[in-house]
Parts: structure tokens; sequence; C-alpha cells
């Protein structure tokens, strides 16, 4: 079946438009991800979101500056986050 150009040119500018707007969708959900942490992290707590070539990874920083890797292949990084979230409510202000 041929198409022609003018409904070609319409397609492609309806995927670059849902593009956009995945990629909006996507910034947006890490935005919000970053707020829930910032706004239930205890004081003196950090949580690393860790990326290099061929992998991606998350830390949980104690106050006392003891690193633990949350870096778990069976989970996504927005678990990895929540697990990371629930080391540090659960240690409260431990160092």
């Amino acid at each position: 079946m041929a198409v022609d150009s003018e409904t070609y040119m319409a397609v492609c500018d309806q995927v670059q438009a849902l593009r956009q707007q995945l990629g909006q969708a996507q910034a947006e959900s890490v935005h919000a991800v970053a707020n829930k942490v910032c706004g239930e992290l205890p004081e003196g707590w950090v949580i690393n979101l860790c990326m290099e070539s061929g992998a991606a990874w998350v830390e949980a920083i104690k106050p006392s500056g003891y690193t633990i890797d949350i870096d778990r292949g069976d989970m996504s990084l927005v678990e990895q986050i929540d697990e990371a979230l629930s080391l540090s409510a659960e240690s409260g202000q431990e160092g």
C-alpha cells in the first residue's frame, strides 16, 4: 500500500508530538519521585541515583557517612529509591 507524502508527513508530525509528550511525562515523573523523597527523607540521609555507561543504581547514605548500595537487578530504579527511603525511615536518624 503506497502512502502519499502528505499523509506520511502528517504521521511523522504526530509521532514527534507523541515523543515530546512522553518526554514531558517522564520528566514530570522523575520530578515527582524527587519531591517525594526530599519530603520524606530523614535529616542527614542522602539518596543517590548513580549512573554510568551500562549501569544505574541507587545508594543510601546514612548521616554517619556509611553508604548502603541498593543495587538490585530485580528492582526498577524507582523501587530501589523506595527501598532506600524505607531503610532511612526504619533507621531514623541513627548513624
